[in-house]
């Protein structure tokens, strides 16, 4: 009897806990589905400890699934980058095809260009060496050129010279004409004064009547030469008759820059005083006077000089100019 009732407890302790652990491994169809993205979330997943029917087996193959994806979805976008790069790279080696088509281009234009000045320049010399009259007649034009610079140069110098004689004695005058205005003055260190500026106005004038006279000869000098190769070029045949009017023109306004430079140079200047407290304003008066005359003979030297500039530069578009020589009559004859 004592052991039949310990029996009847121990079941009734034992069940009660066997019904609660098959009800807890049971799954209701309202759980999560088990998916990867719920299994990334940690939601649905089963416990580890219980094995049920519904996801025996199937949780690998969503892992599976979900891995194969993300790889497809990698591969595309390393695809469609190769892509791009090389349509880039494409896209760069046809811009280089093409600069190398222009350049190549551009070569063989020059070539052709090239052959046919060469060719003009033989035949130009070819002429002359089959007509020594041609020679003959730039030599003698040359000579010409050079005989009509000299005389130019020396007539310049000459009248320069005759001008400031003349002006000379003018001065002379304007100074004793100064100095009977300069009794009003009372200071003698202003009356000394008025006298050292009253001289260097002469002197200062004369300085650049000279500087001036050189530049005008050297752009005469150098005017000539590019006349010279002009006439080289003409001798050969070749049409250079918009140079021949640039030279002509730089050629006037020598001309004309010479006639202000010879006026300036029989040009003296006076001091009008009308007190002692005006003389430094008088002065300067003159002073700016003076100024100005030689500001307007060299900016007419500075646009002869662009002239001149204009004519070499037309000069030197002329293909191989300066391989269009001419050699004397005794070398062609012989």
């Amino acid at each position: 009897m004592k052991h039949t009732l310990i029996l009847i407890l121990t079941l009734g302790f034992i069940l009660p806990f066997s019904f609660v652990s098959a009800e807890d491994s049971k799954v209701s169809p309202h759980d999560p589905v088990v998916t990867p993205e719920n299994i990334l979330k940690g939601v649905g997943a089963p416990s580890p400890f219980i094995e049920t029917p519904d996801n025996r087996g199937g949780l690998g193959d969503a892992l599976r699934n979900f891995v194969e994806k993300r790889q497809e979805g990698v591969k595309k976008i390393i695809d469609e980058k190769k892509n791009d790069m090389e349509k880039l790279r494409d896209e760069k080696i046809h811009e280089l095809n093409n600069v190398r088509e222009k350049q190549q281009q551009k070569i063989e234009e020059t070539k052709k260009e090239f052959r046919k000045n060469v060719t003009s320049v033989d035949r130009a010399r070819l002429l002359i060496q089959n007509n020594p009259e041609i020679v003959r007649e730039f030599q003698a034009k040359r000579n010409e050129l050079q005989k009509e610079f000299e005389k130019r140069k020396e007539e310049m110098h000459q009248a320069i010279i005759q001008k400031q004689e003349e002006a000379r004695k003018t001065f002379e005058e304007r100074k004793q004409e100064l100095q009977r205005n300069l009794q009003k003055i009372k200071d003698d260190k202003k009356i000394e004064r008025a006298k050292h500026i009253f001289d260097q106005f002469d002197i200062i004038k004369n300085k650049n009547i000279e500087r001036l006279r050189i530049l005008f000869t050297n752009l005469d000098s150098i005017l000539q030469r590019v006349r010279t190769r002009a006439e080289k070029a003409s001798a050969h045949g070749v049409d250079i008759s918009n140079v021949f009017s640039l030279i002509d023109t730089a050629q006037q306004g020598i001309i004309d820059g010479r006639a202000l430079v010879e006026s300036e140079a029989g040009k003296t200047y006076s001091v009008s005083i009308s007190s002692e407290e005006t003389i430094k304003s008088d002065f300067e008066k003159t002073r700016d006077e003076l100024k100005n005359d030689i500001e307007k003979i060299q900016n007419n030297l500075k646009s002869i000089h662009e002239m001149i500039k204009n004519a070499v530069e037309a000069l030197a578009k002329i293909p191989n100019v300066n391989e269009l020589e001419i050699q004397s009559t005794s070398t062609i004859t012989n």
